[in-house]
């Protein structure tokens, strides 16, 4: 999948954030719980992933969609071997700079 160059911000159905930088050298960082569980998965908990938090990078992304889960390929140990990450549904993606919210009025 092909992106355009820049950041995004993707919210998942558990209330997780990615940012999502997209350029030479693409990373990833999940922010878990950053916002409200979504109705949809009541019950659910919250998983701790490894190296949450930090920027990860990524090799590729395999699926990026509004009510799909978003399929990442990354390399979080930083010796080549992939780890292929799965979110739960996507339920917002925007690119930071296009959003409304980020304009103010003088």
């Amino acid at each position: 999948m092909t992106l355009e160059t820049g950041v995004y911000e993707i919210i998942t159905a558990t209330g997780s954030i990615y940012e999502l930088s997209v350029g030479q050298s693409s990373t990833l960082r999940r922010l878990p719980g950053a916002r409200p569980m979504h109705r949809s998965m009541d019950g659910a908990r919250i998983q701790s992933l490894r190296r949450d938090e930090e920027r990860v990078t990524v090799l590729s992304v395999e699926q990026l969609k509004i009510g799909r889960s978003a399929q990442f390929i990354l390399d979080l140990r930083q010796d080549g071997v992939p780890t292929f990450r799965f979110t739960s549904e996507v339920l917002e993606i925007s690119r930071i700079g296009d959003r409304r919210s980020d304009f103010y009025v003088i």
